[in-house]
């Protein structure tokens, strides 16, 4: 067994670490789960070579649930703080959510990114898995999308050159309507 390991079975550490636990009132201080929920388990906020694990001044430990341990050390993929790139409608059921765990066809493509884990693919349900903000904001991109993609697929368009050669287009009368459409309305 390494060095490292058997710091941790050490007396000095389990003692050190009850104390913080204690301290933090038996809950995780990311999720708030307590000790009859949730693995408790102490976490140093920042490491110095050649110091035990409890010769760390106490401010530089809190007490994590073993998931949200697991996710300061990047051992499991966040549930928060990705940001939406950018959206795109694949048309038809023809892409496949990365986010872990899921792999299901998707039509809406969200390209997210974390600063640690870098850029995934995801679908609208595990969308939901972003930051509050971003959530709210792949909501209104989804809605505006939808929109342009209506106006886009049920419009005639006529395609043509200027005199000089220049290709143009010409937006006719709604499919279905007959009349003039546009994207808010």
């Amino acid at each position: 067994m390494n060095k490292f390991k058997k710091s941790y079975q050490n007396e000095n550490w389990h003692l050190f670490s009850n104390f913080i636990k204690k301290r933090d009132n038996y809950k995780c201080l990311k999720c708030g789960r307590n000790e009859s929920e949730v693995v408790l388990q102490t976490h140093h906020t920042r490491y110095d070579p050649g110091l035990e694990p409890w010769q760390y001044p106490l401010s530089d430990c809190i007490t994590l649930c073993k998931g949200c341990h697991a996710r300061e050390h990047n051992l499991v993929e966040p549930t928060n703080g990705w940001t939406l790139v950018s959206l795109d409608d694949l048309g038809d059921l023809i892409g496949i959510c990365e986010r872990k765990g899921c792999g299901n066809e998707i039509r809406y493509e969200h390209i997210i990114y974390h600063p640690l884990w870098g850029y995934k693919s995801v679908g609208s349900t595990c969308v939901e898995y972003l930051t509050q903000e971003d959530r709210y904001l792949s909501e209104d991109i989804l809605k505006l999308f939808k929109r342009i993609s209506d106006f886009v697929n049920n419009i005639d368009v006529d395609y043509g050159r200027t005199k000089n050669n220049k290709s143009y287009l010409t937006l006719l009368k709604s499919r279905n309507s007959g009349k003039w459409m546009t994207p808010g309305g």
